[in-house]
């Protein structure tokens, strides 16, 4: 929360439905969205079942990562949304994921719940960029999220986004 308290939640089945959203987009789109990532995720997140995704699975899952990611940054209280209006909205519209966003999966050992989002800003003049970092964790898997954009904005339409290495 906000004010730094934990907020656990001890549940046997996965309800991935977010209610800081409106409604009809919740129980749309969105629902549809992750209730198709349920028949693969949830064996995964519950108890650490090994899996092989499919192509098509793994563009589901980066779909789902990605609107947490952005559904994230609308719940930070004092900070200016990282996502503008029109790439929300081309997102619900499309499910394509905007250009340079990179993205982590990982297994947990242990089960682990996390939901933490916040912005990272370098300063060096016209090559200054900005990323919105999302990180998540249901039971056993981890997911982080990572969309970067040029600071000023002609770069944005000059350049590709700039790329984090591991």
């Amino acid at each position: 929360l906000p004010d730094g308290r934990v907020r656990q939640y001890h549940k046997k089945k996965v309800n991935l439905k977010d209610k800081g959203v409106c409604s009809g987009w919740n129980s749309g789109w969105m629902s549809d969205l992750e209730n198709s990532t349920k028949p693969f995720l949830e064996g995964m997140i519950l108890h650490g079942t090994d899996s092989n995704l499919s192509s098509k699975e793994i563009v589901l899952l980066a779909a789902v990562a990605f609107k947490n990611a952005v559904v994230a940054d609308q719940m930070q209280e004092n900070s200016p949304r990282f996502f503008s209006f029109l790439s929300r909205q081309r997102f619900a519209k499309t499910l394509r994921i905007p250009d340079g966003v990179q993205m982590w999966l990982a297994a947990l050992g242990k089960q682990k719940g996390l939901f933490v989002s916040g912005d990272l800003k370098s300063d060096h003049g016209k090559g200054a960029f900005e990323i919105n970092n999302f990180t998540y964790a249901m039971g056993h898997v981890a997911i982080q999220v990572n969309s970067p954009r040029w600071k000023h904005k002609s770069n944005r339409r000059n350049f590709a986004p700039p790329r984090l290495t591991q």
